[in-house]
This record gives structure tokens, C-alpha cells and sequence, in this order.
């Protein structure tokens, strides 16, 4: 009996679309000029999906969080990013109150947990 040849699943067309995901926020409070191109579509995910987002997704260009949230905070979502070995922008909103009194202390922290990301540290009040 003849064993039938094995078929390759198929992937879908890459299209040139990069993502941005907004983890644990709703698209309102993203500011748009954090995105560096018009290129970018914006989706809202909780926290806990980042992981299947990245895996079924490999344009994701941005990941925007805030510093604090209910489920997670910046340094969390680091690691998490970190194990995933995510190359792209990782951008951190700081509250508009309290002020932070040295973000830079923060951005380096993040730094060393996931070193592989562009980090930045927006401050919304001056936004």
C-alpha cells in the first residue's frame, strides 16, 4: 500500500502590515504619535494573550503598556516580552500623576530585563 505524500500546511501572504498592541490599556489612551508611521495597526489585548499575540503574529513592531496595571506591570511585561526574545519598540506610559521623579531609573531596570527591545519611557502629562 502506498503511504500518501505529506503536505505542507500553508502560511498566510506576509503583507507588509506591522502591528502595535496595547497591552492591558484601551486604544484610547495610546497616543498616536507614539506609533513612528501611519503603517501601524493598533489592537487592544489583555495581558494575558501576550504570548499568543506574538506567537501568531511576527510584525509586531510596538507593544505599548502601561508602567502600572491592575494584572501587571512594566517589569512583568519584560520579562514575559524577553523570553519571547521581542526585538521591536517597547513603549512604557508613565501616569500622569503621581510624576515619576526619575524614569530613567525605571527605563534602565527594563532595560536589563529585556534587552533586546527599544525602550522608551513616555511621560503623559507632558504629552
Amino acid at each position: 500500500m502506498k503511504r500518501p505524500e505529506p503536505r505542507l500546511a500553508t502560511v498566510p501572504r506576509f503583507t507588509g502590515q506591522r502591528l502595535a498592541l496595547a497591552v492591558g490599556i484601551p486604544l484610547s489612551s495610546v497616543p498616536t504619535w507614539v506609533l513612528d508611521t501611519e503603517e501601524v495597526t493598533l489592537e487592544a489585548i489583555p495581558y494575558v494573550l501576550i504570548h499568543a499575540a506574538l506567537a501568531s503574529s511576527p510584525i509586531v513592531s510596538h507593544v505599548i503598556a502601561p508602567l502600572m496595571a491592575p494584572q501587571f506591570d512594566a517589569y512583568d511585561l519584560a520579562h514575559e516580552l524577553s523570553k519571547l526574545r521581542y526585538r521591536g519598540h517597547f513603549v512604557v506610559l508613565l501616569p500622569g500623576h503621581p510624576r515619576l521623579p526619575r524614569p530613567e531609573i525605571v527605563q534602565t531596570e527594563l532595560r536589563m530585563a529585556c534587552p533586546r527591545a527599544k525602550i522608551s519611557i513616555v511621560d503623559q502629562v507632558l504629552n
